[in-house]
């Protein structure tokens, strides 16, 4: 029989697998780190895989050293480690680590609290045990967005407090959390985005750029739909540049385009007094917005700057939220009100605005 070799000293819990020095295992440590921030085989747990036994006068636990360290011809393999008066295991969630490493002490001590096992929140979350011991190996293993609230449900506790730095990364703070998306051209916007815009508004939608055109293009019955929503008592209007302007002359010797600034607006004209007489329906001239088009649907806007020669449908844009007063929202809203209120009425389309 195998004499135990006494009490170990700080430092020397766990012995060397058989074959290896301390200074190996070490000496390959990187090689393993990179292998579990890339997602490979490796975790970083030390997990009870034996039934306790007594063995002489000490207690010989066996313990599977999960660190993959590679093998002969490539392939990687587990060593296993054997500890002799190894601390006891209060639960099953005590998590340990060999050569360094961070525990999740919060999910552990929430399991613990809440009287569940790897097993059991594995099943009512839907995952593996085996992600189970990621996440309490380390608390860079955070789970995904759903999976955080689930387990936080499950557990009865907030994500934040297990997952703390992931939750503060992930809920933004000032002006920017009102950009709800950005596009590099505003084609690339998706024609749905436009769509769930218009039908989904309630109170107010403003069409404020200065041709319009697109929205007859890319929206299938949009005269209709803009004329359901004025008639159930949406404010709709359209700020638009005056086809026989000056600026819009220059603009079209800058763009340089066949189908004119001039002539798109007209489309927009038409397409608005063909819709009739329509008191919730209202449009008016303005020059001063042909670098900036805004469009708002109640609490959502898409803003466009225009870039020096290129049309609309080149430049970028925005999807702005409002979460906060005097935002990026308010900021722009308040430039599309000014327009309106400098603008001049067009004849013939709606109410006679």
């Amino acid at each position: 029989m195998r004499q135990s070799a006494g009490p170990r000293q700080p430092g020397d819990a766990v012995a060397r697998p058989a074959g290896l020095t301390l200074a190996e295992i070490d000496s390959r440590g990187p090689e393993v780190d990179a292998a579990v921030h890339a997602g490979g085989p490796a975790d970083l747990l030390l997990r009870q895989v034996g039934d306790r036994r007594e063995r002489g006068k000490g207690r010989r636990w066996r313990l599977a050293h999960a660190r993959t360290l590679p093998g002969p011809r490539g392939r990687f393999y587990r060593p296993f480690r054997d500890t002799r008066d190894a601390p006891r295991i209060r639960s099953p969630y005590t998590v340990q680590t060999a050569l360094g490493g961070f525990v999740n002490v919060a999910l552990r001590d929430a399991m613990s609290g809440a009287g569940m096992t790897r097993s059991s929140l594995a099943r009512k979350v839907g995952v593996a045990g085996k992600t189970v011991d990621r996440w309490l190996a380390s608390e860079a293993r955070v789970p995904r967005a759903e999976a955080r609230a689930a387990v936080a449900e499950v557990l009865g506790v907030s994500a934040e407090m297990l997952w703390p730095k992931a939750v503060r990364d992930a809920i933004k703070t000032g002006t920017d959390r009102e950009v709800a998306g950005t596009y590099a051209y505003r084609n690339t916007c998706p024609p749905t985005v436009w769509s769930s815009l218009i039908d989904g508004a309630k109170r107010r939608i403003v069409f404020a750029g200065y041709t319009n055109y697109f929205i007859w293009q890319e929206q299938p019955k949009a005269a209709e739909r803009l004329r359901a929503k004025a008639e159930a008592g949406v404010q709709v209007r359209f700020l638009v540049g005056d086809p026989e302007s000056e600026i819009t002359r220059k603009r079209e010797q800058v763009e340089n385009n066949p189908l004119t600034v001039g002539t798109r607006i007209r489309m927009t004209l038409a397409q608005l007094q063909q819709m009739g007489p329509l008191p919730g329906l209202e449009a008016r001239f303005s020059d001063d917005h042909i670098a900036l088009s805004a469009f708002i649907f109640d609490d959502e806007m898409l803003v466009t700057p225009h870039i020096a020669n290129l049309l609309g449908h080149e430049s970028p844009m925005l999807h702005l939220r409002r979460v906060q007063a005097d935002g990026l929202f308010d900021r722009f809203a308040q430039h599309v009100d000014a327009l309106w209120e400098g603008g001049r009425p067009v004849p013939g389309v709606g109410g006679g605005s």
